[in-house]
């Protein structure tokens, strides 16, 4: 839902900043420069901001699985006793 979040606010400032993305009368290549500058860096922040969700994700899995782990060495001790308890 987080990463969900973060998109839409991603693509809603792309979007206000493309709505006056083609200055007026200009043929200087070089006055699109701005512009291809903030889609490079709108690039790159969504490229980390999915790295940093996925990493995050990858850690709560890691510490999940590991607790599964110790519950089953302790079910299958427990099962392996003389007693059964």
């Amino acid at each position: 839902m987080t990463s969900r979040l973060a998109l839409l606010l991603l693509a809603a400032l792309a979007g206000a900043l493309t709505l006056g993305a083609v200055p007026q009368q200009s043929t200087d290549p070089e006055g699109y420069l701005p512009y291809l500058f903030a889609a490079f860096a709108l690039t790159w922040l969504a490229f980390f901001a999915y790295l940093f969700f996925v990493a995050r994700k990858e850690s709560a899995l890691r510490r999940e699985m590991e607790a599964l782990r110790r519950a089953m060495d302790e079910r299958e001790e427990k099962s392996a006793s003389p007693h059964g308890q």
